[in-house]
C-alpha cells in the first residue's frame, strides 16, 4: 500500500486545507500522522482513493508517496509489541508507525514505515499475519 506525505508550513489552517481538498475530491482519510517542527510539519496520510488524493493534493501541495505496510491489529495489550519484536528479530527497522482505520472501517490497523518494506511484507506473509 502507499501513503501520501506532505510538507506543510506550521501555521493555522494547513491541515484544514488538506482535509478540505480531500473532501472536495470525495476522498476519505483513513489515517494520518503529523510530526511538527517550529516552521514545518510532515503530514502522512492513508486514504481510500490514493490516485484521486495524490492528484487533488498535488495541485495545492508538494506531495510525496511512500510504500508502507498496513496490518490488522487486535485492540489488546501486547499486539504491537509482538509485531515490533518480530521485525526486530528479523532485522527490519520500523522508521515510524501510526494507527489508522481498516479499509472497511471495522477495525484498527497500524501503518508502518520500514527500512525494507518488501522484507517486512515477506515476514508478515510467512507468519500469515494479515496486512493490506
Amino acid at each position: 500500500m502507499k501513503e501520501l506525505s506532505l510538507i506543510l508550513r506550521n501555521v493555522p489552517g494547513q491541515l484544514a486545507q488538506v482535509a478540505d481538498t480531500c473532501a472536495l475530491a470525495q476522498v476519505n482519510i483513513r489515517g494520518l500522522c503529523v510530526a511538527e517542527t517550529e516552521h514545518i510539519s510532515l503530514l502522512r496520510l492513508v486514504v481510500d482513493d490514493f490516485e484521486t488524493a495524490a492528484e487533488a493534493l498535488g495541485e495545492r501541495f508538494h506531495v510525496g508517496t511512500h510504500e508502507v505496510v498496513e496490518l490488522e491489529i487486535s485492540n489488546r495489550p501486547g499486539t504491537l509489541s509482538r509485531v515490533a519484536k518480530l521485525f526486530a528479530e528479523e532485522g527490519v527497522n520500523i522508521d515510524y508507525a501510526y494507527v489508522a482505520v481498516s479499509p472497511d472501517g471495522t477495525h484498527g490497523t497500524v501503518v508502518l514505515g520500514a527500512g525494507d518494506v518488501e522484507r517486512a511484507r515477506s515476514i508478515l506473509r510467512e507468519r500469515r499475519i494479515k496486512f493490506f
